[in-house]
């Protein structure tokens, strides 16, 4: 195998899947990526078992196809250590991989291409296409709320339904939930899916990393695919059964809270310096048009803010996790929030008010 490719879009690419490259892998191969000529282009394969990544670079110049993997992030770190805008030698020689420009020359030891481990191959059973815009937003504004390593495996990942023209996505760990939607192409068949945590987190980043407008989603009985500017990024699906959200939202409150978002996210800051170390909890009390905020510690220092709201049905007071709320604030993008209750033991919604798609939903702590 021998080629030559650009730096730039060698190391851009690499870039975008070296990080799903453990330390310490299970297997020693796992610290690879394959390389691959196929016509005139490389691919470069990435896999940490449960998700995969392959990047499609077209090649300056081709001499001998082949394949091979190398170390991963040795292979990146001498790449973009290299000036930019240079065209990079690779060559494959005993089963010793060569870098070479001008008068640099780097030798990277290679494990078989045979012994690199693919997700088993799989049948495509549903296909779209998404605005990339859009699919970013709901993931974005939702994926804080997915459990990590709960025993409850189903809630380790996010939830996605395809009904008809739109898209819902859910995520919980038990103590809130987050809800966005966005239209779809018809999807005949309604689908749902779970994909799993790490997963969603790589995505999101690969969705933040290009500009494309439409990406594509295949979706297969164990696995999803989506296809991102020159990214292939597919990966195994949680097995499980999603908890039956539509209790909550089925539930009608009985008293609303008008508050201007940035106020009171600054305020919530401030008062969780001193909120129970336990649980985070802090305490509202609402009054007609007023807003007083509490929170105490375990060696009894004490915090208040006092806020001006909407607000205009009977005193009430509340208390649930402060960083579950500054989570939604710092989020959201409005300039005033809508929070909506029905009594101290029921859950919170939050909900922007302008878009009817998003909101969430916040377990209480007993007083």
């Amino acid at each position: 195998m021998k080629f030559v490719i650009e730096r730039n879009n060698f190391t851009k690419s690499l870039q975008k899947i070296v990080r799903l490259v453990v330390s310490r892998p299970l297997f020693p191969i796992l610290n690879n990526v394959l390389l691959k000529t196929e016509e005139n282009n490389l691919l470069l394969t990435v896999t940490d078992l449960e998700i995969e990544l392959i990047a499609k670079i077209e090649l300056y110049e081709i001499y001998e196809y082949g394949e091979i993997s190398v170390s991963a992030k040795k292979l990146f770190n001498i790449c973009r250590s290299f000036s930019e805008n240079i065209k990079i030698t690779l060559s494959l020689q005993k089963n010793i991989i060569f870098l070479s420009f001008k008068n640099s020359r780097f030798s990277l030891a290679t494990l078989p291409a045979k012994e690199f481990p693919y997700l088993e191959k799989w049948e495509c059973k549903q296909k779209l296409f998404v605005d990339k815009e859009k699919f970013k937003k709901i993931i974005e504004s939702t994926f804080f709320s997915m459990a990590n390593q709960d025993i409850r495996y189903y809630l380790n990942g996010m939830f996605f339904l395809f009904e008809k023209n739109k898209l819902q996505v859910v995520a919980t760990d038990g103590h809130r939930m987050s809800i966005n939607s966005m239209p779809i192409n018809d999807f005949y068949d309604k689908y749902s899916i779970i994909v799993p945590r790490k997963a969603i987190i790589e995505l999101l980043y690969l969705l933040k990393s290009f500009h494309e407008e439409i990406i594509e989603i295949k979706i297969g009985k164990s696995n999803i695919r989506i296809y991102i500017g020159n990214i292939i990024f597919t990966s195994k699906l949680v097995d499980g059964n999603f908890p039956d959200y539509n209790t909550f939202l089925s539930n009608i409150p009985t008293k609303t809270m008008d508050i201007n978002r940035l106020l009171f996210k600054e305020a919530l800051l401030r008062i969780s310096i001193l909120s129970n170390e336990t649980n985070n909890s802090i305490t509202l009390d609402i009054k007609k048009n007023l807003l007083s905020i509490f929170s105490s510690n375990s060696i009894q220092e004490k915090g208040e803010e006092v806020l001006k709201i909407y607000y205009n049905y009977d005193n009430f007071k509340i208390a649930f996790n402060v960083s579950y709320m500054i989570d939604i604030l710092h989020t959201l993008d409005c300039q005033n929030v809508r929070l909506l209750f029905t009594d101290e033991l029921s859950s919170i919604k939050i909900i922007d008010i302008n878009n009817p798609f998003l909101f969430y939903i916040i377990m209480p702590i007993r007083l």
